[in-house]
């Protein structure tokens, strides 16, 4: 099986900038949503990771000033969220500086936290779901418990889907 040369290339970048550590989510690093553990990578390199890797994705819009996300951000400190995390590419992005990315993505509302699971095509899986059905993808911001059920979901539905052929 033979793989494209664009997806080698874009392959061997993502892993340099990996290795460089110049791979979080645009600003600063934020110890608050766990950088150091979690392989948190900015919108478009997320998609890069998708597609090259075939791996699910778990992209979550914030803000800094939302009190709410200050409380989730803490959620990426527990082992097991830590642990599930290396199963999905980890995108995190900032409503308010991502705004027609946030459009695009806000099909339930613009709320934050909003936690969306995206399949190994990238495409948003919308039954992937919090409890809440007025604010369907803001989960549990205390308690990891509602994240890491998700998590686990998801991670069991993408080893049970085929993997894609090369192009």
């Amino acid at each position: 099986m033979k793989i494209p040369s664009l997806r080698v290339a874009l392959l061997a970048a993502a892993l340099c900038l990996a290795v460089s550590g110049v791979h979080a989510a645009p600003g600063a690093v934020d110890p608050n949503w766990n950088d150091a553990a979690i392989d948190w990578k900015g919108y478009e390199e997320g998609m890069q990771f998708i597609e090259i890797l075939g791996k699910p994705g778990l992209l979550v819009f914030y803000t800094d000033w939302c009190p709410h996300c200050k409380t989730y951000s803490r959620v990426f400190h527990d082992p097991e969220v830590v642990k599930l995390s290396k199963r999905f590419v980890m995108i995190r992005v900032d409503r308010d500086r991502e705004k027609a990315l946030n459009a695009r993505y806000a099909k339930s509302g613009g709320y934050v936290p909003r936690t969306l699971f995206l399949d190994t095509r990238g495409k948003v899986d919308r039954k992937a779901r919090g409890a809440r059905s007025d604010y369907p993808h803001f989960l549990d911001t205390h308690d990891p418990g509602e994240l890491l059920a998700l998590m686990r979901r998801q991670a069991r539905q993408a080893a049970s889907t085929p993997a894609r052929p090369a192009d």
